[in-house]
This record gives structure tokens, C-alpha cells and sequence, in this order.
């Protein structure tokens, strides 16, 4: 009986020991909206409004193009008899259009896809930071899709971090 007593006391303050030392570790993990993070970052605005300067230009001029083939078009259908020239005209406009259309496509998607990079690698680098100067063991992105499905808002630092990484790209925080 003695035994039994004494094994059940061991056993209830392993287990406690234990969970004690999961409440310790867990108290260094936080996340962040990683969502949040990126649209409210400095860096990632900027980008981004540069990109869409570039993005819409680019349909500027394909839909120049367009339009030009567009009446172009409607001038050829009243036509009895169609002028060969304009024909011609038009057949290089369309391929213009589609080479044009087809460049900016991949030119527009490396674009995206460098803007992103440049975004992702500098938050990266400060989220690290960030975490080494607060000591955490574990800053946990999530976005809801996977990642984090839920968790505690009072583990969630995204605010504090929107701010640190504001600070850090426009150099009011040295490292």
C-alpha cells in the first residue's frame, strides 16, 4: 500500500514537474498575423505602391495598343473594299499587342514575385531580431490557413511587432 502510495505521489509530481516545464517553455512562444504584419510594414506599402505604379502602366500602353486596334477594326468593317495597308497595320498591331501582353505577364510576375522576396527577407531578419532581444523561444506566424488556427490573443504580438519593424526599416532602431 505504501508502495502504491509513494509510486502515485512520484508519478502525480513527474507529471506536474513536467507540465510546469511546458507552462516555462510556452511562456516564451508568441505569434503574430503574419498577414497583418506584411500589409501594415513600411517597406511592404512602398513596394507595393511602386510595383502598382509599374503594373499600371504597363496596361496603360496595352490598352493604347488596343484601343488603336479597336478602331481600326470598326474602321475596316464599314469598309466595301478593305485597304490592304490598314490590314496590314492591324495584323502588326496584334501581334504587338499579344508579344507586349505576354512580356508584361512574366515581367509582371517577376516583378511580384522580387517585391515579395525583398519584403518577406527583410522582415525575417527583424521578426529574428526581435526575438533574440525579447528572448522568445518561438515567434509562430499565423494566417489562418494552416499555420496557427488559433491561439491566445494575449501570446499575440503583432502590433508590438508592426511597430518594431516600422522602426527598424526607417532607422529609428539601430541594431
Amino acid at each position: 500500500m505504501i508502495k502504491n502510495i509513494i509510486l502515485f505521489v512520484s508519478i502525480s509530481l513527474s507529471f506536474a514537474a513536467l507540465m510546469m516545464s511546458f507552462k516555462v517553455q510556452d511562456s516564451k512562444t508568441v505569434y503574430v498575423d503574419s498577414g497583418k504584419l506584411f500589409n501594415e510594414f513600411d517597406l511592404s506599402k512602398k513596394l507595393n505602391k511602386d510595383l502598382e505604379k509599374v503594373l499600371t502602366a504597363r496596361k496603360g500602353i496595352l490598352d493604347s495598343i488596343y484601343d488603336e486596334m479597336r478602331v481600326l477594326t470598326i474602321e475596316l468593317k464599314s469598309e466595301v473594299v478593305k485597304d490592304q495597308e490598314k490590314l496590314k497595320y492591324l495584323a502588326s498591331l496584334e501581334e504587338e499587342y499579344y508579344k507586349k501582353q505576354q512580356q508584361f505577364d512574366k515581367d509582371n510576375k517577376a516583378a511580384t514575385e522580387n517585391c515579395m522576396a525583398k519584403i518577406w527577407n527583410q522582415l525575417n531578419q527583424y521578426i529574428n531580431d526581435y526575438g533574440e532581444h525579447n528572448d522568445y523561444t518561438y515567434v509562430l506566424g499565423a494566417n489562418g490557413q494552416g499555420n496557427i488556427m488559433y491561439a491566445q490573443q494575449e501570446k499575440n504580438i503583432t502590433e508590438d511587432l508592426i511597430k518594431y519593424v516600422n522602426a527598424r526599416h526607417n532607422d529609428k532602431i539601430k541594431n
